[in-house]
């Protein structure tokens, strides 16, 4: 069974945190951890998040030099993912949000796309935006657009729907430097640091999550 490792950066997450995690690891036909850093949540989501670690081998809470200050979710996914990169060997990563919900083929779907790709390569889906009861409320741009879009605009595939290999790890890795400062989304980096590596990038027009949005 396939390795990922789930990135995840937190803040003030608490009300939605849980259903999030909980929707991890109903993962289907995956050997799936979680690595949280907390970029100094006000709330008590990193509380939550230690109790859940407690009990779940697989969620693992990152004690990284920055020790949960604040650094911004660009530079805090960042450093999150080239932590989980040296702690153990995984076949597949991928970016997690705190407040969405992924349904039980997300992660198995994206592998099954990429998992023949011996180069880097970045797998990118759809995603269904909904308010914050989840209900839909509205169809997420064409992928198509999105491809377009991201070469121009400060535009990328969604991180939450992205999942890499190995060797696309290990690139995004070695171009993050511990005090990155990019005017971009982690997302939008990573995807232009496929491009322009000549990674292979692949694109799923089909949603496999439930992409929350908040009235505040």
């Amino acid at each position: 069974m396939n390795k990922i490792a789930i990135v995840m950066s937190t803040y003030n997450g608490r009300r939605n945190i849980k259903e999030q995690i909980d929707s991890v690891f109903k993962q289907k036909n995956v050997d799936v951890s979680l690595f949280i850093r907390d970029d100094g949540s006000q709330d008590d989501t990193l509380s939550i998040c230690e109790e859940l670690s407690a009990v779940n081998a697989k969620i693992h809470i990152l004690k990284s030099s920055y020790d949960h200050s604040n650094v911004g979710y660009r530079r805090s996914f960042l450093i999150a993912l080239k932590e989980t990169f040296n702690l153990e060997e995984y076949d597949f990563f991928g970016f997690c949000d705190q407040d969405d919900v992924w349904f039980d083929n997300k992660l198995i779907v994206a592998i099954d796309y990429i998992s023949n790709i011996k180069t880097p390569a970045l797998y990118c889906s759809n995603r269904i935006p909904c308010d914050e009861n989840l209900t839909p409320i509205g169809k997420e741009y064409g992928i198509e657009n999105c491809y377009f879009a991201s070469i121009i605009e400060d535009v990328a595939a969604p991180g939450s729907t992205m999942v890499f290999n190995k060797e696309m790890a290990e690139i995004i890795c070695k171009y993050t430097l511990p005090d990155i400062d990019v005017n971009w989304g982690h997302d939008s980096y990573v995807f232009r640091l496929a491009k322009s590596t000549g990674a292979k990038v692949v694109f799923d027009e089909n949603a496999y999550l439930y992409y929350r949005i908040h009235n505040d």
